[in-house]
């Protein structure tokens, strides 16, 4: 929850109501306090009252007067109105009393949303899709009215938190941003639950993210996730509006960054969360920072039952084929070596290193004129030392005995780059290979199993046959689909590096990690089990 602060929603002219002091800014409180210590000390209390009200039963019937009953829990220690609609004038124990706002519709709003509730049975009985329709046109009104002076926020978000809760419902507002709230607000401003509609379905979209709890799980995991990163500060998060898309829309944006689990796309004013399972792993692996990427907020069918989808990995470029030949140890230990040698006969290091490339990119064009080079060193460049008159130098005289030493080092070179580009080609062809396959999801009766007790999963495996083989056939499924390097991580726990790797969220990492864990200790379990079992029948034989 963000800090609360018992100017939320305060109205404009609020002085002129008289609920200020003379200085016409700092709130009439029982604290005889103003200024920074007054917020302070404001939400501390209205966080222990929130605290406390979240503890007490629910109501047997919400309504306008239980709405007041709210606020006076949430403002008693603050205010000596609390509890009080701004529709009445009121008396401070100073004498002077509040005027009434003009054209206030505070007492018929809350009489007619009295009447819905009574009508609707407190919404109870409806599925989560009727109830956000219902309940969110209700939380329009009662925003329009704002029947009190100060704290509208919190008691609406209490009020409606308890009406979700006794429907069989939950609402958790701390995952809507204050800009998104307003820009809901704002558009739903000519609804009057009438004829006019106004704009209510920014408002419809705001109570089916927080009332759908895959919704909930992503925004609440991406805001902790920028937070604990400082990506963005509070207040800058609480600046932006932040969605989950729309079920089957359609949406076109620019990437702008992602959390463990989710990716962030700034679709027009708004930012669009989606879950990375959403995309194929190739899409997830290969997004780069304002990349433009469209999606339909849908999981495909074929996700659904699925661990891992197959992937289809595209061909390596000749620059991803040189970058891994350059970066492989034994190119880069022979290049030092010849790197070495070419300082002692060229008085220069880098002397062949353009050869070195072309070698890399083509090794027939790089030998080619690296052999220029060594038996016409005069025509590309000079021997270190010098030569006068037939008269060499000491280094004339080392560059010429290293010279034969670099050509074989050269030589060398060229048939382990030619060795590397091979292997590289080999092991991604084996890759793609790899991930082509699809590692679906085992049947919901092995996942049970799985999560039986050790003696109960043994007995329930060698009874059913069948169930024992779709074990091992996972695993075998599971030694092919991932890499050494993945199944390091998953042996280690390394959620995130095998998110990164397979272009899946850290959370379906871990869902897996476990679930293979599970699997090859049940594998482990049957095959002792049969193991100590035959021990048994054969000491028993032989008796």
């Amino acid at each position: 929850m963000s800090r609360a602060n018992c100017n939320d929603y305060v109205q404009s002219s609020i002085s002129f109501y008289g609920y200020t002091h003379f200085d016409g800014r700092t709130l009439k409180n029982k604290y005889g306090m103003q200024g920074k210590a007054l917020q302070e000390r404001c939400a501390y209390d209205l966080l222990q009252a929130m605290l406390n009200l979240r503890k007490e039963p629910l109501p047997e019937k919400f309504d306008s007067s239980y709405l007041k009953y709210l606020h006076q829990r949430l403002y008693e220690k603050m205010f000596e109105w609390a509890g009080c609609t701004c529709d009445t004038p009121f008396t401070f124990s100073d004498g002077t009393v509040t005027k009434v706002p003009i054209n206030n519709k505070i007492k018929e709003g809350l009489k007619r949303i009295d009447q819905i509730l009574a009508e609707k049975n407190n919404f109870q009985g409806l599925s989560r899709k009727e109830f956000i329709h219902e309940v969110s046109t209700v939380f329009i009104l009662l925003n329009k009215i704002r029947p009190f002076m100060v704290g509208n926020k919190y008691v609406q978000r209490i009020f409606f938190e308890q009406i979700a809760e006794a429907a069989g419902h939950k609402l958790d507002f701390s995952v809507v941003t204050e800009k998104r709230m307003q820009f809901a607000i704002h558009a739903a401003l000519s609804f009057d639950g009438n004829n006019n509609r106004g704009n209510i379905t920014p408002m419809l979209h705001l109570f089916e993210d927080i009332s759908n709890p895959e919704k909930v799980g992503i925004l609440k995991e991406f805001m902790i996730y920028i937070r604990e990163t400082d990506v963005i500060t509070p207040e800058q998060m609480h600046n932006k509006i932040i969605v989950i898309p729309d079920e089957g829309s359609t949406y076109t944006g620019i990437y702008k960054g992602c959390s463990l689990d989710s990716i962030m796309l700034m679709v027009k004013d708004s930012y669009v969360l989606c879950k990375k399972d959403y995309f194929s792993p190739i899409t997830v692996k290969t997004l780069q920072l304002d990349d433009k990427l469209t999606f339909r907020a849908l999981m495909p069918d074929n996700f659904k039952n699925i661990l891992i989808p197959g992937e289809e990995l595209p061909s390596l470029t000749e620059k991803e084929i040189v970058a891994r030949i350059v970066k492989n140890a034994s190119v880069q230990k022979c290049r030092k070596e010849i790197e070495r040698l070419s300082g002692l006969v060229y008085g220069n290091s880098r002397m062949v290193n353009e050869y070195m490339y072309l070698i890399n990119t083509d090794s027939s064009l790089g030998e080619h004129h690296v052999r220029n080079v060594m038996n016409f060193p005069q025509a590309t460049s000079k021997f270190a030392g010098i030569k006068i008159l037939g008269m060499k130098s000491q280094k004339y005289k080392q560059a010429e005995a290293k010279a034969f030493d670099l050509s074989q080092k050269i030589d060398d070179y060229i048939s382990i780059v030619i060795s590397t580009r091979e292997n590289i080609l080999q092991e991604h062809q084996s890759a793609q290979e790899r991930c082509k396959k699809v590692l679906e999801m085992p049947s919901q009766a092995l996942r049970d199993i799985l999560n039986l007790p050790k003696e109960d999963r043994i007995t329930t495996l060698n009874a059913n046959p069948s169930l024992h083989k779709e074990l091992e056939d996972f695993m075998s499924k599971i030694k092919i689909r991932f890499s050494p390097n993945e199944h390091n991580a998953i042996g280690k726990n390394r959620y995130e590096q095998l998110a990164q790797s397979v272009g899946i969220s850290v959370s379906k990492a871990r869902e897996i990690t476990q679930m293979i864990k599970q699997s090859q200790e049940a594998c482990m379990q049957v095959k002792a089990f049969r193991v100590s079992d035959t021990r048994v029948k054969t000491a028993a034989f032989a008796v």
